[in-house]
């Protein structure tokens, strides 16, 4: 995806950040609903999903001081001027968007572990490792700490299919979460559950404020997976679970209180999944 194809201008908004109708960010782990919520926006306000990501991706790898980082992204923010960007890279930077912009307001959007998991599969084992890909391996690689954690025997079909281990996978989902709600002030935060997108306009529209029917909810579902594999039903059950247990129970519990496993969102057969 090209910037050209990401970034949609309003028709009330030029290329100047004094003349932003609002200023936010919509941050959170892959495949919660970034990609949905920057629909929203478009085409009445200058949104995106994930510009620019190469340059951002090469700034998180490259590990510069923080001084540096904070440079350039107030330059980018400049050349950019979206009043909402969204961007699930944009999560490993929250501290500096924070300080950085003190008028930003943050929406994150948060998915349950398991039904994420299982989306953050398909989208793997949908993606091709081209060369034209590699780069966004690379960011996976650093996301789900590829080097740090070895396959056990009860999730060998991850292995098997050249994925990451659940440690990777539950350690990211956990530690991008518990980051953007230690940093970002209360006030400064909407938490919107990724099943509950469409049915946040108006919350999202009075957070902002911004009228509500500048919102378009008919972008609210987009970039669905195109394949499902149901693997997660290839993975020792117990292993899964106590792997949850482990990482993501505490936040499960806060935002999730009514799955208490995974049968309670994606049923208990992998059959039941196929469509």
């Amino acid at each position: 995806m090209t910037q050209m194809d990401s970034v949609f201008k309003s028709d009330v908004c030029n290329n100047n950040t004094s003349s932003r109708a609002f200023h936010a960010y919509c941050i959170g782990t892959q495949k919660s609903g970034t990609h949905s919520i920057a629909g929203l926006f478009q085409p009445r306000y200058h949104s995106a999903h994930e510009p620019e990501h190469y340059p951002l991706i090469e700034l998180l790898l490259a590990n510069q001081p923080v001084n540096q980082i904070n440079e350039q992204l107030t330059k980018r923010d400049q050349d950019l001027s979206l009043e909402l960007e969204s961007s699930n890279i944009l999560s490993f930077f929250i501290e500096s968007l924070v300080s950085e912009f003190t008028e930003a307001k943050f929406i994150l959007t948060i998915r349950d572990c398991y039904s994420w998991l299982d989306s953050c599969l398909n989208h793997q084992l949908n993606a091709q490792r081209t060369e034209e890909m590699a780069f966004w391996w690379r960011y996976r690689d650093f996301c789900f700490r590829q080097e740090a954690f070895q396959h056990a025997a009860q999730e060998k079909t991850l292995a098997e299919h050249n994925l990451y281990t659940l440690d990777g996978y539950l350690s990211y989902w956990q530690s991008i979460n518990q980051k953007i709600l230690a940093t970002i002030p209360p006030e400064r935060l909407l938490i919107v559950r990724t099943v509950e997108i469409e049915a946040s306009i108006d919350k999202i529209a009075q957070f902002l404020p911004i009228p509500v029917e500048t919102l378009n909810p008919s972008r609210s579902h987009l970039y669905k997976a195109q394949k499902k594999f149901n693997l997660l039903w290839q993975i020792d059950r117990d292993f899964l679970e106590q792997k949850v247990e482990f990482y993501c129970r505490p936040f499960m519990a806060q935002y999730f209180p009514e799955v208490q496993q995974m049968n309670d969102v994606l049923g208990g057969d992998a059959k039941e999944m196929k469509k």
